[in-house]
């Protein structure tokens, strides 16, 4: 029993000192996840998965900081919203980019969709005019030229 606690105790103070170790930029990022809504939270965790790891400052590649996914709203051209290849090609930007051919950086059609609806449904002003996310998907074979993820 007296193992149990000591080991309990122990796990306790380090999971105090490593939330006490948090960096300000860690901080900062935490209080901006916790402003956000619940599906720019699944947007991020995408952009963190696949993005980020380039374009975060303070050296984001092409002055493009993917900490937050309202820094796509800019990239995005309402009038080919609907059209998965041309919203992927906005999404990644130039396609001759070594990194951005890599599977693991390229985005997935369910991704593509969250994207879009979310535009869509949270910020219409990025959209057509007065039109609102579809039910479901316009293309059910997976992201432009490859499977769905």
């Amino acid at each position: 029993m007296r193992r149990i606690t000591i080991s309990v105790l122990l796990a306790a103070t380090g999971l105090l000192l490593a939330a006490c170790g948090q960096t300000e930029a860690e901080k900062q990022r935490q209080a901006r996840l916790a402003r956000m809504t619940p599906q720019e939270r699944r947007i991020q965790e995408v952009l963190d998965r696949r993005c980020v790891k380039c374009h975060m400052p303070p050296d984001a590649k092409k002055n493009l900081d993917l900490t937050d996914p309202l820094n796509l709203l800019p990239l995005i051209n309402s009038d080919l919203i609907f059209d998965d290849i041309a919203v992927y090609n906005m999404l990644m930007g130039d396609s001759s980019i070594v990194e951005h051919q890599r599977e693991e950086y390229q985005l997935k059609q369910n991704e593509i969709d969250m994207i879009r609806r979310w535009i869509l449904t949270e910020h219409p002003e990025h959209g057509p005019q007065g039109v609102r996310a579809p039910a479901t998907s316009l293309q059910q074979n997976g992201r432009p030229g490859g499977d769905a993820g």
